[in-house]
């Protein structure tokens, strides 16, 4: 099952925020079948009244190394887009890698690979 996990802290999730993490993170799994499960951290920096920092921290768990991706912004939307942007950044380069690599293993086993010797002796006969 496809699961987003949303956690909030020093600030009360609204179901805006539910609804656009939900539509942005959700064509993730979609796009790519490896993700089993998404965290999406947003906490709230308010050290000073005036200014005021939304900290995104994503932890998307795939097969193999989980990917963490954060962004910080005044607002809340832009830092969530900014996390979304660089996980799918990070997913799209593991896809093409392994891609990549299992390309080329395929090409060395091809040129390296031999009959066994028995189906040598009957194609010589």
């Amino acid at each position: 099952m496809n699961r987003i996990i949303i956690s909030c802290n020093h600030f009360e999730i609204t179901d805006s925020v539910k609804t656009f993490v939900n539509s942005k993170f959700s064509r993730l799994f979609h796009h790519y079948d490896d993700v089993i499960r998404i965290r999406v951290e947003l906490d709230l920096d308010s050290g000073n009244a005036a200014d005021k920092r939304f900290q995104t921290r994503t932890i998307t768990e795939l097969r193999g190394p989980d990917i963490v991706a954060s962004a910080e912004s005044e607002n809340a939307y832009a830092a969530l887009d900014a996390a979304f942007e660089k996980t799918e950044r990070q997913l799209r380069h593991r896809v093409r890698l392994a891609r990549y690599k299992r390309e080329r293993v395929i090409h060395r086993m091809r040129r390296t690979a031999r009959l066994p010797r028995a189906l040598r002796q009957l194609a010589k006969a």
